[in-house]
């Protein structure tokens, strides 16, 4: 008989903390004792190959089949007391479970991974378990435990000389501390793990590294700190913007640096910034984004005094609201453009508007 196991998609909070370890049922494990050498060979191997096959269809996002085919494995590992198999079917399950967002049972796998991690004295797969728990407690708000179980891991990281777990661990960790609203101790911690991405040239965690360093010195206030990890995160967003993904990622960075640039009054770099979000809008198709930006570089224009400028991002403003059939907008935007043609003597560039807002005379 089949040990049982949970459904993919129970909700976290209806599960037990602890669940009993999965094993084969006794006659399953008697008949195995009774196997020849050749058929506990023949066995291992498809132990292997439903790991193998099981891992393949966990990345494709095939879920179900995978638990079915990952199950079968921990039983004939687990029949044939293959403890180093078994250990790694019980990380991928935590794995598996962990994507799911089931962080209870991914917690109860890595915890049965740990212990036989321990009992063979695999320490690499120790460390990856004691990541999945301290993940695990993290998203369930037992930020104690969390903070225990990573530093183990990255301890053991470092003792193991394994520098893309360390790195990972301390980005984790420090996620730890800023959510106990420690953000001095969190942003030295992204800093570390920032020098081993770039040691490392791991483009995927230094994005997302200075994501949460930068987010770290804004909640500090280190508005000039902040600044610079976005705009290190931009020059790296940009430096692959192939995909809507990347000038999605390029649009949040420079939301922010606009927000923070001013926050400080500083005009000419909010200018600059405001135009790198002009050229991605454009580029996306996006016209309520475009619309907003033209608005905001308008606004920067005029506080430098910049009346011409402002004009014109004023103007392609309307227009864009014109093509949008934005009435509502319009009107007001065409009051501002009124006005301020009006303060530089630009009456001229009223005329094709005229038609359009009637009922506005210069």
């Amino acid at each position: 008989m089949n040990p049982s196991f949970p459904p993919l998609h129970a909700a976290a909070g209806s599960l037990p903390l602890e669940q009993a370890t999965l094993v084969p049922a006794a006659e399953t494990l008697a008949a195995t004792r009774k196997l020849t050498p050749e058929q506990r060979k023949c066995l291992l191997a498809e132990a292997h190959q439903w790991l193998k096959q099981g891992i393949a269809q966990y990345r494709q996002g095939q879920y179900t089949p995978a638990l079915a085919i990952l199950q079968q494995s921990l039983q004939a590992y687990h029949s044939l007391a293959h403890h180093s198999g078994e250990g790694k079917v019980l990380l991928t399950l935590a794995s598996l479970y962990y994507q799911l967002a089931d962080y209870l049972w991914s917690m109860d796998y890595a915890r049965q991974s740990l212990n036989m991690a321990r009992r063979i004295d695999d320490r690499h797969l120790s460390q990856q378990a004691l990541s999945y728990l301290g993940n695990s407690y993290r998203h369930l708000g037992e930020l104690k435990k969390a903070l225990d179980y990573m530093t183990q891991s990255l301890v053991l990281a470092r003792d193991l000389g394994d520098a893309p777990a360390e790195m990972r661990s301390l980005n984790n960790l420090a996620i730890i501390h800023r959510m106990q609203g420690q953000h001095a101790q969190a942003a030295s911690l992204y800093e570390a793990s920032l020098s081993l991405a770039k040691g490392l040239r791991d483009r995927t965690t230094q994005e997302q590294v200075l994501r949460n360093l930068g987010n770290a010195h804004q909640a500090m206030g280190n508005v000039y700190r902040a600044i610079d990890d976005y705009d290190q995160l931009l020059q790296l967003a940009c430096s692959q913007a192939n995909t809507a993904s990347d000038l999605r990622l390029s649009l949040w960075v420079l939301r922010n640096l606009i927000n923070a640039c001013q926050t400080l009054e500083d005009h000419p770099r909010t200018i600059g910034y405001l135009q790198q979000r002009l050229a991605i809008v454009r580029r996306l198709g996006d016209t309520r984004t475009e619309e907003q930006t033209l608005d905001g570089l308008a606004n920067s224009y005029r506080a430098i005094g910049d009346s011409t400028r402002a004009l014109d991002y004023l103007e392609q403003r309307l227009q864009v609201l014109i093509q949008m059939k934005d009435m509502p907008l319009q009107r007001q935007v065409f009051e501002t453009f009124r006005q301020v043609c009006l303060m530089a003597g630009a009456l001229k560039r009223l005329a094709p508007y005229q038609r359009i807002f009637s009922d506005f005379s210069p």
